[in-house]
């Protein structure tokens, strides 16, 4: 298992590095106008992934590691669900990007791009089972050479873009390419496509098992889905160019804290779904929390103390950044917690109350929204993240911390009797 894990993260670290690299070329060649456009797109692209997906792959994780037999099923199932929530996805997107258009762009660049994002987000709709099988599976090998081609022929177009031709749509074009070369081999390499088709019984079978699943944290993954864009999307209704694209600059920052949370799915959620006992249980769940938190406390003290370090990263365009470079660093931190906390949830397999935290999150982004959103400013909507993301760890943290102390929990198989 350590050899897997080193080798996953060696594989990673290097997807990462790649990634981080194409972040940090786009936000020194686009022009602050294509680089909030780019940032736009990216938002629109993120909420249509997390909406198609609607926590189907962590239900697929979950029900694979624990009934393997019933691969096939879930697959199919998987996926027919995923097709669905996509189209309802690209409709609510397409609706929330004429809202947030801006003349400066032109109607040609903007339908080009929102064509590009949403073909993007289809093709991601396959991706996501495959990995989540590898996942399951642990095999780091295919996963490794599967993203890392992906990202570094990204890398390899975006660089090659940014000498002769600067423009936004070919971007989101390369990374386009990239997601299609991951796509196929991701299919060659799973075979999934080879598994005999379920009966009509074991599909709907299939299906029920990961709505049941999903439908108490459906809420959750609507709320989440628009959470981190809230601020992207009033930035551009509102027609704030600079500030726009100073939070998708800051956002590579942000990247760079978030990709810790690569062994989430990978070791985080399988280890803990396999747990017999509670002991066990917390135990493994300590030993994460105690190493995230001498991670993140390296990095919250070295942007307090050096903030223009982190700011040279983006170079002079945005090197007035110094207050909000902190909450950039600082937001990701809180972040992994959450994702730390929540996992533990989706590993214990019963998901009733999440909805909660969402109805108690959207109270507080009225709420904070009703006071500043006449004058929303990139300051402010770097204060509501993090006082999000704030609220949201110590609402699952409770609710773990309940879950853990339930005394009617048999410790014989405890994590599927919760």
């Amino acid at each position: 298992m350590i050899k897997k894990i080193i080798s996953y993260l060696g594989g990673q670290a290097i997807l990462k590095l790649s990634m981080l690299l194409i972040g940090l070329t786009l936000v020194r060649v686009l022009n602050v106008s294509d680089y909030a456009l780019y940032s736009l797109m990216t938002g629109l692209l993120g909420v249509a992934a997390v909406l198609s997906n609607s926590a189907v792959s962590t239900a697929f994780i979950t029900l694979v590691s624990r009934k393997e037999e019933k691969l096939g099923d879930y697959f199919y199932s998987a996926i027919n669900l995923r097709q669905l929530f996509f189209l309802v996805s690209s409709l609510l997107v397409i609706t929330m990007a004429l809202f947030s258009y801006n003349k400066i762009w032109g109607k040609s660049l903007y339908g080009i791009c929102l064509s590009i994002v949403l073909i993007t987000n289809y093709i991601t709709l396959y991706s996501l089972i495959f990995q989540s099988y590898l996942f399951t599976k642990e095999n780091t090998r295919v996963l490794n050479k599967t993203v890392i081609t992906s990202c570094v022929t990204r890398l390899i177009l975006i660089l090659l873009l940014s000498l002769i031709w600067r423009n936004v749509a070919g971007v989101l074009a390369i990374n386009l390419a990239g997601y299609i070369i991951e796509f196929f081999l991701l299919k060659k390499n799973t075979n999934l496509f080879l598994l005999p088709q379920p009966t009509n019984e074991n599909l709907v079978s299939g299906k029920k098992e990961i709505i049941n699943f999903i439908t108490p944290i459906v809420p959750n993954t609507i709320y989440f889905a628009f959470r981190p864009q809230v601020s992207i999307f009033l930035l551009a209704f509102y027609g704030a160019t600079y500030s726009l694209a100073s939070l998708g600059a800051l956002s590579r920052i942000s990247l760079i804290i978030s990709s810790l949370s690569v062994i989430f799915p990978f070791y985080v959620q399988p280890q803990l779904a396999k747990c017999k006992t509670r002991k066990e249980f917390i135990f493994h769940l300590f030993v994460i929390l105690g190493a995230f938190f001498l991670i993140t406390l390296i990095l919250a003290l070295s942007v307090l103390l050096y903030p223009k370090l982190w700011l040279l990263l983006l170079g002079s365009k945005y090197s007035g950044l110094g207050e909000d470079v902190v909450y950039a660093v600082i937001t990701p931190c809180i972040t992994l917690f959450v994702g730390i906390f929540f996992t533990a949830i989706m590993a214990i397999g019963n998901n009733k109350s999440l909805y909660f935290e969402s109805i108690l999150s959207l109270i507080f982004q009225i709420v904070f929204l009703s006071l500043y959103a006449n004058h929303f400013t990139l300051n402010k909507a770097l204060i509501m993240s993090i006082l999000s993301e704030i609220l949201s760890m110590s609402f699952y943290a409770v609710m773990l911390t309940m879950k853990l102390k339930n005394p009617n929990i048999n410790e014989i198989n405890w994590n599927q009797n919760v």
